[in-house]
């Protein structure tokens, strides 16, 4: 063998060498992209979930106080209802009548 058969054999075995760590580090590079990006959209999905539950939260408060609220228009018409019915019966087309209301 002459050195330049030495020489051509090297330059290929180097090839092939670049080659290999080619194929590897973009391997290595593809995993570490998606490993980056599902590390992202778990923060995403977890921002989310976050503002779901306080969304959540503050809506339960806010029924809960339109439930209050409720109850308490209830009431006061239930009084009102009761001023009605003893209004109607003093009610009277007379107008000497001593049990006329007067506006």
């Amino acid at each position: 063998m002459t050195p330049t058969i030495y020489t051509v054999i090297a330059a290929l075995v180097s090839a092939i060498a670049v080659v290999l760590a080619a194929l590897i580090s973009a391997s290595y590079t593809k995993h570490k992209v998606r490993n980056s990006f599902m590390s992202e959209m778990q923060k995403v999905y977890q921002n989310l979930i976050t503002d779901l539950q306080v969304t959540n939260n503050r809506l339960l408060t806010e029924r809960e106080t339109d439930r209050e609220q409720l109850d308490t228009m209830k009431n006061k018409v239930q009084i009102v209802m009761v001023d009605i019915a003893i209004l109607k019966g003093k009610q009277c087309i007379n107008i000497n009548c001593p049990s006329r209301v007067y506006p």
